[in-house]
């Protein structure tokens, strides 16, 4: 099957060609015997992006897989055979795409139902075979099954030859040993001694990803991915050791999503949350605490990990699961990546936004030109990596669909200003806390960035500007808090759910245009409930939040729309202003349009804690 495989390499090159360079006007992909051709109308055209200055040298040096004998052509070669295209479904399942073998077996290996022993393949390029080792002798129907999912990953039927081998985990180590930091371990590739409860909890995340994933990308529905929001959870990312006192989290939310930090910073985790490790599984008893693991859980204490999956497994959240609670609020706010299209129609949507930004410098208009473009770019880009990036990196990978790379795009493009480390550093908290329906609660380093980015997530204002550093509509220097001396679990039990509704209502009127006396009731009500509880007035220290939310006046003026509306607003207008026929363009934003109906994505509030006055800005 060693033409298959080939062929395989070249609907690939093919792809990443129509998508990387979709100018090029090609008329499909040809085999004649062993080699293969795109057949194009005029391959004499700069590519886009690239460190060459001419398309055969662009495909063959970065596009194209490098073993593969395939070339661009303007003239075909007698007696060709016309290669139909890859359907989406099978380039969202990376059926055929060119692994390394280490890549296989993980892809290969997460995909295989869970009760099959864990197996490790490799590829007999003289017998054109596959050899499945195995710990334990596999049965006709598991071996039926393995037939059937190797068959299924490389795109033809495959024929394999089974060997049992005892030293199957060197292999496993072998892969942990080379694979990326970010890179999420496959559950049958572990080689740790963890738990059963601990490895089951690690398969059912891969479960949710493998039973959503096809919908998640491809469904033009919205009602899977509709969930009510509510402001009774806050989420904070501690994943650089650094948090505030959890006290401030308990009088306002009846849920904190915390993410975890590498066991190396284990101790200022716990130092500045104020608990020692026994509290913190106490409140994960609770229901009051949710554990968030975005990276791979053997990069994190998985003693402890362990502890919570014994105490209440439901409040373990991994990066699988956690990946597909971005990606379908991701589909709101980020419609765009989400288009349920064919290669051919992203291509020519693509196309015909590269041509739009040519009539923008041919009307001197630079700046906008630029900015079509590298919209375009960032779809290309998104487009091409997004399947594989998130199946080996979970929530890791959930970045390129978001809306992080078109916010600094479109900011560098239209004033010059280059935030894309900002953007980066801070986009996953924000994506991930609007996952979970949380508030974000910003800390440690990031902070800052945190703040200012969130406001353009929500929507921006029809008059904005293009800048991150936004004024929120609100600081307040009043509002008192518990002091880290009351034994947290006490707080924990003392504040429940109608008593935190309450308070966090009077804060989350805060949020709201208020007039200096309306505050000053506000925080008054709130104080009166905080000392109602604590008799030691001395125990009392200041926090400082800080809402930055829509509140209903603006929505219903309007004066703020999603940022993707943004988008899909400003390329109507520019198309409609320079008279260009743009077919592609105007279908694909009336797509856009009809989604942004539908939907209204969820605000995402930011609450700024701090422990002593003197702290607030």
């Amino acid at each position: 099957m060693e033409d298959k495989i080939i062929e395989n390499y070249a609907l690939y090159s093919y792809e990443r060609l129509r998508l990387l360079q979709p100018q090029l006007k090609v008329k499909g992909l040809y085999k004649q015997q062993n080699c293969y051709y795109i057949h194009c109308d005029d391959f004499n055209i700069v590519p886009i992006n690239s460190n060459y200055t001419d398309m055969s040298n662009a495909f063959e040096k970065e596009i194209k897989i490098a073993s593969c004998p395939i070339k661009l052509v303007i003239d075909l070669p007698n007696e060709t055979q016309r290669i139909n295209d890859r359907e989406q479904k099978d380039v969202q399942n990376l059926v055929g795409s060119p692994f390394t073998l280490n890549d296989f077996n993980f892809h290969l290996s997460l995909n295989l139902p869970k009760k099959l022993p864990s197996i490790w393949v490799n590829y007999d390029n003289t017998n054109e075979v596959w050899e499945v080792m195995c710990a334990k002798i596999l049965s006709n129907n598991q071996n039926q099954i393995v037939r059937e999912c190797i068959s299924k990953l490389v795109g033809y039927q495959a024929e394999i030859i089974l060997t049992q081998t005892e030293n199957i985990e060197d292999e496993f180590k072998s892969i942990y040993k080379n694979s990326s930091n970010i890179t999420i371990a496959v559950s049958k590739h572990s080689f740790f001694d963890f738990s059963k409860e601990l490895m089951r909890k690690w398969e059912e995340d891969e479960e949710v990803w493998l039973e959503n994933k096809e919908k998640l990308f491809w469904s033009d529905a919205d009602d899977f991915i509709q969930q009510e929001y509510n402001h009774s959870a806050c989420f904070v990312n501690a994943s650089f050791g650094e948090t505030h006192d959890i006290r401030n989290y308990l009088t306002l939310f009846n849920e904190i999503n915390l993410v975890l930090p590498k066991e190396s910073l284990e101790e200022n985790f716990y130092n500045s949350l104020g608990v020692n490790e026994s509290e913190l599984l106490s409140l994960i008893e609770m229901n009051k605490l949710k554990i968030v693991l975005p990276h791979s859980v053997n990069k994190y204490n998985t003693k402890f990990i362990e502890k919570v999956v014994s105490v209440n497994s439901k409040n373990l959240v991994f990066s699988r699961e956690l990946a597909c609670r971005t990606l379908r609020n991701q589909r709101t706010r980020n419609p765009y990546i989400f288009l349920p299209i064919e290669t051919n129609e992203k291509s020519e949507f693509l196309n015909a936004l590269f041509r739009l930004s040519d009539s923008l410098n041919n009307n001197e208009n630079d700046i906008l030109a630029k900015w079509v473009k590298n919209f375009a770019m960032v779809l290309s880009d998104s487009w091409s990596k997004m399947y594989e990036s998130i199946e080996k990196k979970g929530a890791l990978g959930t970045y390129i669909t978001g809306l992080g790379p078109i916010l600094h795009n479109t900011i560098e493009s239209l004033t010059g200003n280059n935030y894309k480390l900002e953007i980066m550093e801070a986009a996953n908290s924000i994506e991930w806390a609007a996952a979970q329906n949380a508030v974000l609660c910003p800390v440690g380093p990031l902070a800052r960035n945190e703040e200012n980015l969130a406001y353009l997530y929500s929507g921006v204002n029809n008059n904005w500007k293009y800048d991150i550093m936004t004024s929120p509509n609100l600081i307040t220097d009043g509002i008192l808090t518990i002091s880290r001396h009351v034994p947290v679990l006490e707080i924990a039990e003392a504040f429940q759910g109608s008593e935190i509704d309450k308070l966090r209502n009077l804060i989350m009127r805060l949020s709201e245009q208020q007039s200096q006396e309306q505050m000053t009731e506000i925080i008054e009500q709130f104080n009166n409930r905080v000392k109602h509880y604590e008799k030691n007035q001395k125990r009392l220290d200041v926090w400082d939040v800080r809402g930055v939310t829509l509140d209903s006046i603006i929505e219903v003026t309007n004066s703020t729309i999603p940022f993707a509306g943004f988008i899909t607003k400003q390329l109507g207008r520019i198309a409609e202003h320079i008279g260009s026929k743009n077919g592609e363009v105007e279908t694909v934003l009336r797509r856009i349009e009809a989604k942004m109906s539908r939907t209204s994505p969820d605000v995402i509030l930011v609450s700024r804690a701090r422990d002593k006055i003197k702290d607030m800005l």
